[in-house]
């Protein structure tokens, strides 16, 4: 099975899943999907989806693989972010 962690926290309005351990091709995106149909699901209003991730970190590749985009970048960082819908039921 996926060694992608996905848990999920409100903070105010803001649904953020966290996501941690290995993200592979197959098992993470099944599990980065489910996740986020899981919300869909529940009936959240979410429109988009962003997250952060480290210049240096292999999982770029596998989020732009996943449509989302770069909207920010720092000295360290990516801030990427793709459409709710379109997260849900992938390419």
């Amino acid at each position: 099975m996926a060694e992608l962690d996905v848990k999920q926290r409100q903070a105010g309005d803001v649904t953020i899943l966290d996501c941690s351990g290995s993200v592979r091709m197959g098992d993470g995106a099944i599990s980065l999907r489910n996740a986020i149909r899981g919300l869909n699901e529940q009936g959240s209003k979410v429109k988009s989806m962003s997250l952060f991730v480290l210049k240096n970190n292999p999982a770029f590749r596998f989020y732009r693989q996943h449509g989302f985009d770069v909207v920010q970048e720092t000295s360290t960082k990516f801030v990427m972010r793709r459409a709710m819908a379109e997260a849900a039921y992938g390419n």
